[in-house]
């Protein structure tokens, strides 16, 4: 983030263009949650240069098991053991912490029920 010198009777508009300058790095590492209501199998894409922090996945209907993988079937992010059963009104947290260069897709495989869940992410990382 690089600094810039701000004088004192500078127009207001070159003062916002400097402090935006400066800021850009914190305004682009805002955390924008997805959520995802009563699904059953579903998939997320994501953006290059995305950081997943976690995942919140909470049951909505049935006792639902949760894989999650970067392949449609897969178990690369939540093994089937880790992901459930899950009953309703209790919630299964995920760290995940992973940066991804290349745009991604987590499929979301879910048996026994539906889930209601929030994916943290931060677009546009670096």
């Amino acid at each position: 983030m690089s600094q810039s010198i701000i004088v004192n009777g500078q127009s207001g508009l070159s003062v916002r263009e400097a402090l935006n300058t400066m800021f850009g790095e914190l305004y682009g590492a805002v955390v924008s949650p997805i959520k995802l209501s009563n699904v059953a199998t579903t998939s997320q894409a994501f953006v290059a240069n995305t950081w997943i922090e976690k995942l919140f996945i909470i049951a909505y209907t049935g006792s639902p098991t949760i894989k999650i993988g970067t392949t449609l079937g897969g178990s690369d992010v939540l093994s089937d053991g880790a992901g459930g059963p899950v009953s309703i009104g209790t919630s299964l947290p995920v760290i995940i912490q992973t940066y991804y260069f290349s745009a991604t897709t987590y499929y979301f495989t879910i048996s026994g029920g539906n889930c209601n869940i929030r994916i943290d992410s931060i677009l546009n990382y670096f």
